[in-house]
């Protein structure tokens, strides 16, 4: 669970904190809840990719991890996170397709 330290609700925040230790949950505290809701993607994607129309978010629950990730492991060896069970690897990268050359130019005369 990543939760904001800017939660209005005091009795939310406890709330939270309590059931990520009773259920033996990484909890994760993280400064900004209007960068979590973008994190969490809770916004509008414009054209160029740049989020617009962020919602904040107080919490956000990770279910699922899905793969192997450099940033996963990253998360993992910094808030000391164990995952229940074996994550499956990363896929393989989807070559590009190649490109055939363009015709040699032939000049006109």
């Amino acid at each position: 669970v990543v939760s904001t330290q800017e939660c209005d609700e005091k009795q939310y925040s406890a709330l939270i904190e309590a059931l990520c230790e009773n259920n033996k949950i990484p909890l994760i505290k993280f400064a900004d809840n209007k960068k979590l809701g973008e994190y969490a993607m809770l916004c509008k994607m414009d054209a160029e990719g740049n989020p617009r129309k962020v919602v904040s978010a107080s919490s956000v629950a990770i279910r699922d991890i899905g793969c192997a990730s450099p940033g996963w492991d990253y998360i993992s060896a910094k808030y000391n996170i164990t995952s229940p069970v074996p994550l499956p690897p990363a896929p393989e990268p989807v070559p590009a397709p190649e490109v055939a050359a363009a015709p040699e130019a032939v000049a006109v005369e």
